[in-house]
């Protein structure tokens, strides 16, 4: 009746056999949990009723026990039972539970953080790399061995300032690539080439590329932060994931604020100008040429006509639309994050109770 209705329930869950994964205190706490369920499923179970300091069951020589104690002072008594509601007397930490989900939200979702990662670097120019990269491994490195370390107190230490001095560095690169793309886009776009516009296009791709790229390293670091200091509580894990937001609107504003440059950029182009000049003046000459009755059935004009669509059809395909060269660039992509806050917040501060059954354990807010 429980299993049925825990899954009705606003819960979150582990899988038993994933937690042997997560590290040496989660592995021990599967251990028990699945010891449990073995010794449920032999039938009822019992602990003893009348067991007194210096008591000690009477062992035979198959290594099992008589129903006797055999007392501190060498008397016998018989040993009385009594049923154990809840099986064998193990004791979990809620706490370690509640970590074990926590430890499970993160892991199941590094591959898709490896892989962002490795979509990123794909773009990054050459002076930047190494450091840039460096930071990243360092980052994703310590999300991986956590679950090996998140109670050793010395290798929470050692890495929490870490943690912290690359978020530091990544805040002032945000803070760095949001005034260079401001500068960019305060240039002036008239009476601008093609081959300027094309410029300002590969400025701001690069200026975007580091300014997501360190709004990315921010909130990775921020989320190790927090799991190194372990202060769960909602409304500071709310500010952490408020500030993150934050950051990604105004990206998402800095990246309008591009495509609209480049778009006034190329309207403004003299290339544009020209052809959409060209054109008008081709169908404009179509149409004086249609009205001399000598030669209005001659093909010139409509040759005229048709190149001026033409002419003014490209004209119109410079600058339409979002610019393609940066509109990979417009998601921040930092929601995996976010995610991963909203679970800490919902773990530590909205778990009733703690359930387990043969297969999963459940958090049920």
């Amino acid at each position: 009746d429980m299993r049925l209705d825990v899954k009705e329930m606003n819960t979150l869950c582990v899988p038993i056999e994933k937690m042997f994964s997560l590290g040496g205190t989660v592995s021990s706490i599967a251990s028990s949990i699945s010891e449990i369920i073995e010794e449920k499923g032999k039938g009822k179970t019992y602990t003893l009723a009348n067991e007194e300091v210096g008591d000690a069951l009477k062992k035979a020589k198959d290594g099992s026990f008589w129903g006797a104690f055999k007392t501190e002072e060498g008397k016998s008594k018989m040993a009385k039972f009594k049923e154990a509601s809840a099986g064998p007397d193990f004791s979990i930490n809620p706490a370690s539970i509640m970590m074990a989900v926590a430890l499970f939200s993160i892991e199941r979702k590094i591959g898709k953080i490896e892989d962002m990662q490795k979509k990123i670097l794909e773009f990054l120019e050459m002076e930047k790399e190494s450091q840039i990269e460096g930071d990243l491994r360092t980052l994703t490195n310590l999300l991986k061995e956590y679950k090996y370390n998140w109670d050793d107190e010395k290798y929470i230490s050692n890495h929490h300032m870490l943690t912290i001095d690359l978020k530091r560095s990544a805040e002032q690169n945000i803070i760095l690539y949001q005034k260079q793309v401001a500068g960019t886009v305060s240039n002036n776009t008239s009476f601008v080439n093609l081959s300027k516009v094309n410029s300002y296009s590969e400025t701001l791709q690069k200026e975007l590329k580091y300014y997501k790229l360190s709004l990315y390293i921010y909130s990775l670091a921020s989320l190790i932060e927090l799991m190194f200091l372990g202060n769960f509580r909602e409304d500071y894990i709310t500010q952490i994931k408020t500030k993150i937001e934050a950051y990604a609107d105004e990206y998402r504003k800095t990246y309008s604020d591009g495509v609209g440059f480049l778009k006034k950029a190329q309207d403004s182009s003299l290339e544009k100008n020209a052809l959409n000049g060209l054109g008008n003046a081709g169908k404009a000459v179509g149409g004086f040429l249609k009205n001399i009755p000598v030669i209005n059935k001659a093909p010139v004009d409509g040759w005229l006509n048709d190149g001026g669509d033409i002419l003014k059809k490209t004209a119109e395909d410079i600058g339409s639309g979002e610019n393609d060269t940066i509109s990979y660039l417009k998601d921040p992509e930092i929601g995996v994050f976010i995610e991963r806050f909203d679970d800490m917040i919902r773990i530590y501060n909205h778990t009733k109770k703690i359930c387990f059954d043969d297969a999963n354990v459940y958090l049920v807010a």
